[in-house]
């Protein structure tokens, strides 16, 4: 049989398992954070009625 030599075989070990895990819960709370900020409820208040008129259109073709 052939052995698998391979050091990097299976998900790596548990240290940067953890690491991993620790970087994307940061990266989770920053982005709630940020979704609290004014320019995000500016931006979000901007696609929403940019949706809404498009939608309008599509709906009513004749105006």
């Amino acid at each position: 049989m052939k052995k698998n030599t391979s050091k990097n075989s299976g998900c790596g070990n548990a240290d940067d398992a953890e690491n991993i895990i620790g970087e994307l819960k940061r990266a989770y709370k920053a982005i709630n954070a940020l979704q609290k900020t004014p320019s995000h409820r500016k931006i979000v208040l901007d696609v929403e009625r940019k949706l809404r008129t498009q939608k309008e259109k599509t709906q009513n073709p004749s105006i």
